[in-house]
């Protein structure tokens, strides 16, 4: 008999009021093979082969204890339940499945708020230099404003947009940062550039106008961009640390994950949020291109549009300009230099496109496994759960796109194209591939789709 402990995947079905728990044996079970629910319903327990050890699972949700578990079928190595929840529903827990949180919103900063580069601990934005945080409003918030004024002034058509504009709501308004105040959206922070520490700019004579990258001077890791249309300077929340202990710590996590959120919880958070705004599930992550290629004239620029998080979203008018959508590797290198990234993989510099289909936009799950970040070796966003309510994710579909294969998608209908740093895509892939590991092989692909799970922020 097997010494290995099986693997154990339980994910809360909300939608119906169900708890699914997934066993997967390394041997066949037998007259030996028991499962029982402990007595408050809050564990599911196993027993398989001669050894009087136990394993049991911790469940997403509590179950009625008076369930009567069916008994596992001879012979097989993969075991499925179906349990139904203890209780009523109540608001609050439909409210948490359903709300959208980031790490670092407004409410939490203040004076005492400091980051450092997460590569190296350079201080970025020092400590009492922002006096006020503000969050930035949501995505569209500025075309939606005409249907939310209940009295508008009359204005003659010509001039709706330019009147619009000197209210303060026009489709190109813009905030603009000032010394001591920082904006927030959920990926990123947008700061006035004096209150920027150890930075230092790297241009090229082709970059465009809307963006001059930024890096740490004293690792050269790439922290974010000054924008140029917003007058200020983006750090992404990703490449930063904070030094403040004393804000709310994820639920799901350790004390470590408030001051070093993860990637897959600042990126999961932006998906959820275009999900609730644009009401689609498919998206397609692209290589950020901040500069024309050699082929491309440099007085034609991107087309591209800025949502909440400060990232660029592409809205290509056709297939052909597709080439003004993506970064190669060369572009990638020529702008940030050969020393950015130093501390981390050379992995990420192949060219990554991402297609993403968002099954489970909110699910909680437990498993009884414990995973390695496949491009580092620590540990996978996705942590042990300290909570007994579970660890709250998104379940992915997923998959790698040739560039063909991502023209094609570009500008399709029900599909959302998401420009991110490149390294910042093959972070997310490797923490989707990595938490397949948590699911049975027979949970891990759907047609030629490769199934994954984002861990999610929750306050």
């Amino acid at each position: 008999m097997s010494s290995l402990k099986p693997l154990m995947y339980a994910e809360l079905l909300s939608n119906i009021r169900q708890v699914s728990v997934i066993v997967a044996l390394q041997e066949p079970c037998d007259l030996t093979t028991n499962v029982e629910l402990s007595t408050d319903g809050r564990r599911f327990i196993l027993r398989h082969g001669h050894s009087e050890e136990s394993s049991s699972l911790s469940l997403p949700g509590q179950v009625s204890p008076s369930f009567q578990l069916q008994r596992p079928v001879f012979g097989v190595k993969e075991l499925t339940w179906r349990l139904p929840l203890a209780g009523e529903p109540t608001c609050t827990s439909m409210d948490t499945m359903q709300s959208n949180c980031a790490p670092w919103s407004a409410k939490y900063l203040g004076k005492e708020t400091e980051f450092v580069c997460r590569a190296c601990g350079s201080e970025i934005v020092k400590k009492g230099s922002i006096g006020t945080w503000r969050d930035l409003p949501s995505e569209n918030w500025a075309e939606m404003m005409d249907f939310w004024h209940c009295h508008k002034p009359e204005v003659p058509d010509e001039h709706v947009e330019q009147s619009a504009a000197n209210r303060g709501y026009g489709a190109n308004t813009k905030f603009t940062p000032t010394p001591g105040i920082g904006f927030v959206d959920l990926t990123s922070f947008l700061l006035a550039d004096a209150d920027c520490q150890n930075t230092q700019t790297k241009s090229s004579p082709e970059e465009t106008s809307q963006h001059q990258s930024m890096l740490c001077k004293t690792c050269h890791s790439f922290i974010g961009y000054i924008d140029h249309r917003e007058t200020g300077s983006r750090l992404y929340k990703w490449q930063l640390r904070s030094t403040q202990t004393s804000q709310p710590l994820l639920k799901s996590t350790s004390p470590v994950s408030s001051t070093l959120p993860s990637l897959a919880t600042i990126i999961g958070a932006q998906l959820a949020a275009s999900m609730q705004s644009q009401g689609l599930s498919r998206f397609v992550l692209l290589p950020a291109r901040w500069m024309p290629t050699s082929q491309e004239p440099a007085q034609q620029p991107h087309n591209l549009s800025r949502s909440r998080n400060g990232l660029f979203h592409a809205i290509p008018t056709s297939a052909s300009i597709f080439s003004s959508v993506y970064m190669n590797i060369h572009d990638m290198n020529s702008m940030v230099g050969d020393t950015a990234y130093s501390g981390q993989s050379r992995r990420s510099w192949r060219s990554t496109y991402l297609s993403l289909w968002i099954l489970t936009p909110s699910s909680r799950f437990s498993r009884n496994t414990t995973q390695t970040n496949l491009t580092s070796g620590s540990p996978t966003s996705l942590r042990e759960t300290e909570s007994e309510s579970g660890t709250l994710a998104m379940k992915v579909f997923w998959k790698t796109l040739t560039v063909e294969a991502a023209e094609k998608l570009v500008g399709s209908n029900g599909v959302e194209e998401i420009l991110l740093p490149n390294e910042a895509i093959c972070e997310i892939e490797a923490c989707l591939q990595s938490s397949s590991s948590f699911l049975p092989l027979s949970a891990r692909k759907f047609q030629d789709w490769d199934v994954g799970l984002l861990e999610r922020y929750e306050e």
